[in-house]
């Protein structure tokens, strides 16, 4: 599973998905201005701010400027090329442990394999939890 081209994508990828990083903005992701947040509080998420005199830093705005909305963007397709990496590295590698090349047997597929399961929990995590629940009531009982 080491071809040259499929490493150079991945290390592409990599590079990319870090300027991604650096270009994001934290400031970004909460909105801080009071009267978005007084406009918000008839819904779910302004229901959190009522506890803090109306203004809370975890107000939701629906306002999404074009960078974040792109980086989200990015962000998802970032996941699903690992995600693919991942995938085509534990078919080609394979997962045996008794095998010298395997999956498991370098640090650095682990690493990875567990960056990639981290943002699918992060990602997607409640959903997934609410589908695990779903299929407990769902299973038959032995």
């Amino acid at each position: 599973m080491y071809h040259k081209a499929f490493e150079r994508t991945v290390l592409l990828s990599i590079i990319i998905s870090s300027l991604c990083l650096a270009v994001e903005d934290p400031a970004d992701a909460v909105n801080k201005d009071a009267t978005v947040c007084a406009a918000l509080k008839s819904t779910p998420c302004g229901e959190l701010s009522k506890g803090l005199g109306g203004v809370s830093p975890f107000c939701c705005s629906e306002d999404k400027t074009t960078k974040k909305l792109v980086l989200e963007i990015m962000d998802l397709l970032f996941l699903a090329i690992f995600s693919f990496e991942m995938g085509f590295k534990l078919i080609g590698l394979g997962v045996s442990y008794k095998n010298a090349n395997s999956y498991f047997r370098s640090v650095w597929n682990c690493m990875d394999g567990f960056i990639v399961a981290s943002a699918w929990y992060f990602t997607y995590g409640s959903l997934l939890l609410r589908f695990a629940h779903f299929l407990n009531y769902v299973s038959p009982c032995c």
